[in-house]
């Protein structure tokens, strides 16, 4: 499993075994970053790269698997990122809507905080797409639970991480100074441990049984075509997103999401049979999401 900021789809190799010295799957950042901005309007730091409209950013990635694929990087001085990955099969990115890297690094470890519809859609488009979904502890109940950086270090090496983490952050620790918890504290590690008393309210029920119901569709229509899956194709037109994918058995799986207000059902919508959202109406609601699987 490949950490790399630099879109290096030349460093995957999922298919063979053993991968040739390569790395058989990748975290997708990109596929993080545009979620949280079209989620959370943040827009600092690298979320700026995907600021003007995280949408195009979100279907690429879908779609293609990279959303920076050799584009220009605001965020790198106007460096390009990226390699094309489209050749890749979906298995080979890992997408995710929160992570430890992502959650920890933030000043306060606050964890991903948005509208319950739309996080809702967030899910059953990430659980459900031929890429690999990843889950952060307690994600799967909603856990608000901050996750802190914290580590066990000592002597030199810990106050190097103090001081390497007040100079990365610099800007954070102007503006929430000792707020910001202290990553060698045993209380900062203690206060990262998840709230399983949380999990019995009604809230957290609601999303638990989200993700199961998400995941048995995956288990049961996802998971026997992804041998053979291929990238596809993704548009987005009049806020509605619409992407498809041809599965390893021939059939093709199809997306249509409604990712903001409602609006108009596009003229020409995916065919197949349902298995997610049933069957869309000539309304979209706000966030809804369709899933189908029909004829390649």
């Amino acid at each position: 499993m490949l950490e790399n900021d630099d879109n290096r789809a030349s460093l995957l190799d999922p298919d063979r075994n053993p991968p040739h010295g390569k790395y058989r799957a990748q975290w997708n950042d990109d596929y993080h970053h545009a979620w949280h901005v079209l989620l959370t309007g943040e827009r600092a730091g690298y979320y700026r790269d995907y600021a003007s409209d995280p949408r195009p950013h979100l279907a690429r990635a879908l779609a293609a698997g990279f959303a920076y694929q050799g584009e220009i990087s605001a965020h790198r001085a106007g460096r390009r990122r990226g390699e094309k990955s489209g050749a890749l099969p979906p298995t080979a990115l890992v997408n995710f809507l929160q992570n430890h890297d992502q959650i920890g690094n933030r000043p306060l470890g606050d964890r991903l905080q948005a509208d319950e519809a739309a996080i809702s859609a967030a899910l059953a488009i990430t659980l459900l797409a031929p890429m690999v979904p990843l889950m952060f502890m307690g994600e799967e109940w909603g856990s608000a639970r901050p996750f802190p950086f914290f580590c066990d270090f000592q002597g030199d090496l810990a106050q190097a991480v103090r001081k390497g983490r007040r100079k990365e952050f610099k800007s954070a620790y102007a503006v929430f100074g000792d707020d910001i918890p202290d990553p060698l504290a045993e209380d900062t590690f203690r206060s990262a441990n998840l709230d399983w008393e949380a999990r019995a309210t009604p809230g957290a029920q609601r999303r638990l049984a989200l993700v199961r119901e998400l995941l048995t569709t995956r288990s049961r229509m996802i998971v026997p075509r992804l041998a053979g899956a291929a990238f596809g194709s993704a548009r987005w037109d009049d806020r509605v997103l619409t992407v498809d994918w041809r599965m390893g058995d021939g059939s093709r799986l199809s997306l249509m999401a409604n990712l903001s207000d409602a609006v108009s059902r596009p003229s020409s919508t995916p065919a197949g049979s349902p298995i997610w959202g049933g069957s869309s109406g000539e309304t979209l609601p706000p966030w809804s999401v369709f899933w189908r699987i029909g004829a390649g």
